[in-house]
């Protein structure tokens, strides 16, 4: 089995609502909830970085010359509870002088097939588990 690297993240109720902040191990801190980003739409936010990463990595490997990236990252869900996401669009834009298609569509494959964890982690069958400790306040 291959080993598994562990990360993690911890989100605080900071209210009056449903706000929350999340911090990384690094410290860096993003607010959900109210009038910030949804949790699904981080979810959608951590696609878009992923593979945004990946893709501009792999164009500069291959010496690619572009000015800029952007991703949308579209998804579908039902509207009632539960609510995962059964469809979800990644669509990249490419800016530059004589950009090649194929290396573009090739950086796609590579971020969607091999590199992107988040999108892998959509792709796949994730054992998710709780767990809980009651403090006395």
């Amino acid at each position: 089995m291959t080993e598994l690297k562990e990360r993690t993240i911890t989100a605080r109720w900071v209210g009056p609502e449903l706000q929350y902040e999340a911090t990384d191990t690094k410290g860096n801190v993003i607010k959900m909830g109210g009038d910030d980003f949804s949790p699904a739409e981080l979810l959608l936010l951590g696609v878009a970085g992923c593979t945004g990463m990946d893709v501009k990595a792999i164009l500069t490997k291959k010496k690619v010359d572009f000015d800029s990236i952007e991703i949308a990252v579209t998804g579908k869900q039902p509207t009632q509870y539960p609510k995962p996401f059964k469809i979800v669009n990644i669509h990249f834009t490419v800016t530059g002088r004589n950009v090649p298609e194929n290396a573009v569509a090739r950086a796609i494959e590579l971020s969607s097939e091999k590199y992107c964890i988040a999108a892998q982690t959509l792709k796949t069958e994730v054992d998710v588990t709780t767990s809980f400790d009651v403090v006395e306040g």
